[in-house]
């Protein structure tokens, strides 16, 4: 669970990963009071300092509803060749200095 406040964004760093990379899938929910959900995705390739970014988000959620599974895939247009790190950071999309857009990673697959 990624925290959801601006003055302590949570942030996934991945270690350095290998084997190259062309596909992230996520699947992903809230488990608190959360009507907005917004995470980038950012993947550096090592060996050739390029950047790609992937905003995961939803809005307008209904914040009673609780352990609804959404699901996220993001096909890189230019596959990462070689070593790579992932890092996932909440955006804290309503900008709120408490703990309300927690975002929660229910799986993350890299291929």
């Amino acid at each position: 669970c990624l925290n959801g406040k601006t003055t302590a964004p949570g942030t996934l760093t991945s270690p350095t990963l290998t084997g190259g990379l062309t596909k992230i899938s996520m699947d992903y929910t809230k488990m608190f009071t959360d009507t907005e959900l917004s995470v980038t995705i950012t993947v550096t390739e090592l060996s050739t300092g390029n950047v790609y970014t992937h905003v995961v988000s939803k809005s307008g959620l209904d914040k009673n509803e609780k352990y609804v599974v959404y699901s996220d895939e993001w096909v890189l247009e230019t596959p990462v060749v070689g070593d790579y790190t992932v890092v996932i950071t909440n955006n804290c999309p309503s900008n709120s200095t408490s703990n309300k857009d927690r975002f929660t990673i229910l799986s993350l697959e890299l291929q």
